[in-house]
């Protein structure tokens, strides 16, 4: 069902897209949020979405008294608080698709569906080897300053 912005001049009709897009735009800017997140039926894998698909990781739902309901599907990164990552979602979700679309948010709810573990790349000085990421993020062999690979898997110390 569409949102409806009544005055006296007419009727402004909002689709819920445009709210998802909002509200999914305003959601990967918050602090600890990676992105959202899609559930494959067929396996059971969650893929993080790239931002043109921000809008499949959110459910929007407008009642009959004009009330939103939103569902987010997100990914959080390692190491934060799950609780204050979601008040921060839902504060500033609130906030501002109320402020956007001149509607009332009934319930907002959230499913963390993934966690993103960040590696951090080492410097080369750490006993003669530096890890390596890959484009996709993911830790390849270690490789000495030289650039060759060391035939040692065992992560850098400090």
């Amino acid at each position: 069902m569409k949102g409806r912005i009544e005055n006296k001049l007419g009727t402004v009709m909002i689709d819920p897209e445009v709210i998802a897009m909002f509200a999914g735009t305003t959601a990967i800017e918050s602090f600890g949020i990676v992105g959202m997140a899609a559930v494959s039926m067929k396996d059971g894998l969650v893929k993080l979405l790239k931002k043109e698909s921000l809008t499949h990781g959110i459910n929007v739902k407008i009642d009959e008294e004009n009330l939103i309901t939103l569902d987010f599907h997100v990914i959080v990164s390692y190491g934060v608080s799950i609780s204050a990552v979601a008040d921060n979602l839902v504060n500033s979700v609130k906030y501002k698709v109320e402020e956007f679309a001149g509607m009332k948010i009934k319930q907002i709810n959230i499913f963390v569906d993934g966690v993103r573990v960040h590696l951090r790349q080492f410097s080369p000085c750490c006993w003669g080897s530096a890890w390596r990421l890959s484009p996709a993020g993911a830790a390849a062999l270690p490789t000495t300053p030289s650039g060759r690979r060391s035939r040692s898997l065992r992560m850098p110390s400090r």
